[in-house]
Parts: C-alpha cells; sequence; structure tokens
C-alpha cells in the first residue's frame, strides 16, 4: 500500500477510536484493537495491522504499560500532550 493510503487509513482509524470513545476501555491488550481495526479496514494481513497499530503508537495516540510478560495499551483520545 502506497503512504498516502495508509495516512488516510491511519486517519479513518483514528477517528473511529475518538468516535467510539475507546479511551474508555483503559488497558486493554494488543488484540482487542486488532480485532477494531480489522473490523473498520477489512485488512487481514498481520503485519499490515501491526505496522498501523505501530505508527498511529508512534504518533502518541496509545500509552504502553508492561506488568510482568503483559503488554496492555490505552487508547488516548487526543495523542500525548
Amino acid at each position: 500500500m502506497k503512504s498516502k493510503d495508509n495516512a488516510e487509513i491511519i486517519e479513518f482509524i483514528i477517528l473511529y477510536f475518538q468516535m467510539r470513545n475507546v479511551q474508555l476501555w483503559g488497558y486493554v491488550n494488543y488484540k482487542n484493537f486488532k480485532v477494531l481495526i480489522t473490523y473498520i479496514t477489512n485488512i487481514r494481513d498481520i503485519d499490515q495491522l501491526r505496522h498501523l497499530f505501530e505508527k498511529i503508537m508512534s504518533m502518541g495516540f496509545f500509552q504502553k504499560r508492561k506488568i510482568h510478560s503483559k503488554t496492555d495499551y490505552r487508547f488516548l483520545f487526543n495523542g500525548s500532550e
């Protein structure tokens, strides 16, 4: 996929998460976000899903929490401020 397409998809994912108030979920594992991203974009490629998630995370829209071997993420409505 082209980077312009990815940028549009990422923008859509963020807007969808904001609309669904995903920040109220608190800390959940990556699987929950992967399922939701798959549902709204219909992308089934695991590598591309992970790439999109990591790009959104690098933009500051996720907070990461690691407890022992478990890693959870929390969506931040306005990103890191």
